[in-house]
């Protein structure tokens, strides 16, 4: 039976757990292009992040009230350098 993306996703948030050195400990999510790949992260919060790599300047502000917190960081994985959308839930709660 094939794996679906939400196997996929199932699986990267069991295995990822926070980083102790980097900024995040990711999983890249199979791209069906063969682009830049989106990636599931978890930062040194333990806070979970979809990474999803954008090739626009975009100019984003999180409402503070908001449990969905968006930015837009310049980040490399091993690869190329590439500027992607974070959105982190700020709420462990909903994580499931």
């Amino acid at each position: 039976m094939p794996t679906t993306t939400e196997d996929r996703i199932r699986k990267a948030w069991a295995i990822l757990s926070p980083p102790t050195t980097n900024l995040y400990n990711s999983y890249a999510l199979p791209s069906p292009s063969g682009d830049e790949v989106t990636r599931l992260a978890l930062d040194k919060a333990g806070k979970r992040h979809l990474l999803v790599p954008t090739r626009a300047k975009l100019d984003i502000s999180s409402d503070a009230s908001s449990v969905l917190l968006v930015s837009t960081p310049t980040l490399g994985f091993g690869g190329p350098i590439l500027d992607y959308l974070d959105v982190q839930c700020d709420d462990p709660e909903l994580n499931p």
